[in-house]
Order: structure tokens, then sequence, then C-alpha cells
């Protein structure tokens, strides 16, 4: 049986962060589209690549929809920009419509494009976050075994259901060798319009997932319909303002990540 091969730098980058989790509908582009912008305006220099190709969100949450990639003279892909970030999906390269009946090869095919014929920069950047599909799927296995990735943020909402499949993915993570620098919860509750009165949806249990597995809780971030209205319009809420008090400490930390691990590992 042969070996499988280590897993490979993307020398595009200095760092690699992962935004990951067990299962759809937690908000995963969005916050990974947000996280991005929000280090750029941090002085970083940030590239974004969706790798859900099901469902491609990237290029609408940054304002780039209906926009097609080029490729350059050695047939490199090279990826848009908008709010200082350099973005690479899928949704660049398929039809207008984004009708593509995807089959197994076909979508490991399209994986492997995104990860090694993409032409970042001719310079060194500083971090790439990678907004993965959701669950525990063939992408994700392939990238954690191809990629080196640097660390891993899981995100999930506060409720069990979605507790029980960020657990799951926490697990293949672990199993396949993947730092994972901490979770962040999203959805936390939602917060009026008009009073700005917090109203939990849910009772959180994500603390005592954090703790089960000795991991930091980084972040709880509110549903904030005004913020959804303008990331559906191409607006992700770190550009929408200069500071966004509960993505702030997250930020920071991972500017913190970034500037450590990349001092250690020279």
């Amino acid at each position: 049986m042969s070996k499988i091969p280590p897993a490979r730098a993307l020398n595009f980058f200095k760092k690699v962060l992962m935004v990951t989790s067990g299962k759809g509908g937690v908000g995963k582009s969005s916050i990974s589209a947000s996280l991005a912008v929000g280090l750029s305006r941090k002085g970083l220099q940030v590239g974004l690549l969706d790798l859900d190709l099901f469902g491609p969100s990237i290029p609408r949450l940054m304002g780039l929809e209906g926009e097609a990639a080029t490729t350059d003279a050695d047939g490199n892909i090279v990826p848009l920009k908008n709010y200082g970030v350099k973005s690479m999906s899928i949704g660049f390269l398929t039809p207008k419509d984004g009708l593509v009946a995807w089959r197994g090869l076909m979508v490991m095919k399209a994986v492997q494009q995104l990860l090694w014929q993409v032409k970042w920069s001719e310079e060194l950047m500083d971090v790439l976050v990678l907004d993965m599909p959701p669950g525990t799927g063939d992408t994700l296995i392939t990238v954690c075994q191809q990629l080196r990735i640097d660390g891993a943020l899981v995100l999930t909402t506060p409720q069990r259901l979605s507790l029980n499949s960020a657990e799951k993915g926490l697990l293949l993570l672990q199993k396949m060798n993947v730092p994972i620098i901490g979770i962040l919860e999203n959805m936390s509750w939602l917060e009026c319009k008009t009073c700005h009165e917090r109203i939990n949806l849910f009772t959180s249990h994500t603390q005592e997932l954090a703790e089960k597995y000795r991991l930091p809780l980084l972040g709880q971030l509110p549903m904030v319909p005004e913020d959804a209205e303008s990331m559906d319009m191409g607006i992700p809420l770190t550009a929408k303002q200069k500071d966004v008090p509960h993505f702030e400490p997250i930020l920071q930390n991972l500017v913190k990540w970034i500037e450590t691990e990349t001092a250690a590992a020279h």
C-alpha cells in the first residue's frame, strides 16, 4: 500500500488559516470574508480561497459576483481583488448562471486547480484564509492531506445540534494533525436593531466543547440584521466599518498568531 506524500507548503504565503465547520449554515463564508478583510485592514497581505465548489459564496460576499478570473502567460489563474484582499473561487471559473453538475473526479480536479494553479503574487504574502465546504467530506480530507495548514478555526453556532457536528469536524482535524487555533461561535445572540437588546435564541454550550478539548473560545459573534443585509450586498462586516467590537479581539489574536508563528518558523 503506497504512502500518502507529506503535505506541501503553499509558497505564496507565510501562513495558511483554515476556517471550517462540521455542518453548513453556520456563516462560515461570511466569517471567512470578514476575517480576510479585517486582517487586510490590519496591514497584512491576505488571500481568500473559496473551496466550496457546490455553493461558492465568496464572489458575492466580496462584491465580485459575475466577475471572471483570467490566466497569465504561463496558464496560471490570476485571483481577483477587492477590499484589499485577493480572492479565488470556483465561482470565478464557472458559467455566469453558476450551473455545474459536479461528479467526484471533477471535484478533486477542481480542488487541485484551486490549490496549485493560482498565481497569488510575485512576493510572499502574510496569510491565506481557506473558506472550507461544510462537513468532513473529500475536499476537507484532500486539503488536509496535501496542503500544510498552519492553523484551523472551528466555527459553530450555540445549539447542541451544531456543536455535535463541530465536534466531529474537530476530531477529524486532530486525527489529521491539523493544529486547531480555537473555536469561534457565530449567531450567538440576536441584537435588536432599535434598542440593541441582546436576545439569546439558544442556550450556548460552546464553552463546554472548548473546555473538553482544551481549546480557547476565541469569540462569540451576534446576529445583527443590518450587517447581514450588507454582506448580502457584497460588503463584508469589516469593510463596512473600521472597528467591529466583537471582531476586534479575534483579529488581534489572529495577527498575534500569524506574527508569532512566522517568527518561530524563522
